[in-house]
């Protein structure tokens, strides 16, 4: 009887230090090692982190699956940067993000539910609206 409860209460442990994962994600968007791409305008542009990256509000469009109106986006400067030009995507940087611009944003990393909802930038592909900066 002792060898049967030892053996259920060290089974219970090891399922409890297998829920204890270090916060991680290894994939993009959701958690689940699949992409989440977001689209929208951008409404603000601001630094954050002294010089790190930029912060961005989008106005997101409303799709198939999207739950969110609004996000507000951190976009490491080691993010991917593009900007559809002639119908070609070309590299483009930080500093090309204006205000009333059109995105694609692929996110990366956790979710964090607030409003409006907080994510990271992978890869961010200006689409158009105003000067996109494209070379």
């Amino acid at each position: 009887m002792k060898t049967i409860a030892a053996a259920l209460l060290l089974l219970g442990s090891l399922l409890m230090v297998q829920g204890c994962g270090n916060g991680e994600d290894k994939g993009n968007g959701n958690g689940n090692g699949q992409t989440a791409t977001i689209r929208g305008a951008v409404i603000a542009v601001d630094d954050y982190k002294q010089g790190e990256g930029r912060q961005i509000l989008m106005e997101v469009t409303k799709e198939n699956g999207t739950q969110y109106d609004r996000a507000s986006v951190s976009i490491p400067k080691d993010a991917k940067m593009f900007a559809m030009a002639d119908g070609k995507k070309n590299k483009a940087s930080l500093a090309d993000l204006k205000s009333g611009q059109s995105l694609e944003v692929v996110i990366t990393g956790p979710v964090m539910e607030s409003y409006p909802v907080q994510v990271n930038a992978a890869e961010v592909v200006i689409t158009g609206g105003g000067d996109t900066g494209a070379k």
